[in-house]
């Protein structure tokens, strides 16, 4: 009787392993089933994709992107872009590394004309034969415009007749000085006038590569000439000299105010100091060239 009940319980062990290891394998079974499902299921939406000119995978590349730059608040920027504007940045960095240093005007004797040139209207002329200065050269002329200044015929320092144009062409100055702008009040407008008063600097740039060029205030007239008149007059001069002023740079343009010496404690033109309520008398004229030779610049 103990020998049939030990046989039954060694049968009934033998049977339950059997059954565990069907529903192992049953379960494996199912589990490959599902995972080559899946994989069908896969190809066959990537193949429909295709086939239907769609790709969701790069829309969420696209999107995810597009998450990545608003959380860095950045635009998509092609980079070559990015690349040339940091080369402008170093471009811009270098040019002003290499850009001399402003200049402080500090005060020269008369020796500091040996090598400057005097350009103008009759205001320079007046410069010319009552200053005293006698080693600079001169190119004025009364009623000389910066609209005919290159081409209107010029006494030369050795007495002929030349251009402007020719003369700084063919002689090299270190410093230019101009002052020119009374003849072109009542011509055309501030703009127009500003317009071709740079184009000569320029130009004179080009022709005197190495030069100091100085900007001279157009002087003022007296006051009942300004008073008097609707466009000749000190407003107006002053508009322009304002525009004058900002063509300086300080480096090698330098704009000289030479009304300080001469106008009274309104700005009009000392009553003393003129014959016309335009030009100087003679002997004041020197102020003019004291002026100039205090606001001159350490210069190579």
């Amino acid at each position: 009787m103990k020998k049939i009940k030990r046989s039954l319980f060694f049968n009934l062990f033998l049977v339950s392993i059997v059954i565990m290891n069907i529903a192992a394998f049953v379960s494996w079974r199912n589990e490959k089933m599902k995972m080559e499902q899946s994989k069908e299921e896969v190809h066959d939406v990537t193949n429909n994709d295709v086939a239907n000119g769609s790709d969701e995978s790069v829309n969420k590349d696209a999107h995810i992107a597009d998450n990545a730059e608003a959380v860095h608040g950045t635009e998509s920027i092609d980079n070559t872009e990015i690349i040339y504007h940091e080369a402008e940045n170093s471009e811009e960095k270098d040019d002003l590394g290499k850009m001399p240093p402003e200049k402080k005007f500090v005060k020269k004797d008369v020796s500091y004309f040996d090598d400057a040139a005097f350009i103008g209207d009759s205001r320079v002329v007046g410069i010319k034969l009552y200053s005293g200065i006698e080693n600079g050269a001169f190119y004025c002329k009364e009623g000389l415009t910066v609209y005919n200044m290159f081409e209107e015929p010029l006494e030369m320092p050795g007495g002929s007749k030349d251009t402007l144009e020719n003369a700084l062409a063919n002689n090299q100055y270190k410093k230019i000085y101009l002052e020119i702008g009374i003849n072109e009040i009542g011509i055309g407008t501030i703009d127009s006038f500003m317009e071709q008063y740079k184009s000569s600097v320029d130009h004179i740039r080009e022709l005197q590569p190495d030069a100091a060029i100085f900007l001279c205030g157009i002087l003022h007239v007296k006051k009942e000439k300004s008073e008097s008149e609707p466009v000749f007059n000190n407003g107006n001069i002053s508009a322009r000299n304002d525009r004058i002023a900002q063509l300086a740079d300080n480096r090698t343009v330098f704009y000289v105010d030479i009304n300080e010496p001469v106008v009274d404690d309104e700005g009009n033109l000392n009553p003393d100091y003129t014959y016309d309520a335009v030009h100087l008398l003679g002997k004041y004229y020197g102020l003019l060239s004291d002026c100039l030779l205090e606001h001159a610049v350490e210069w190579p």
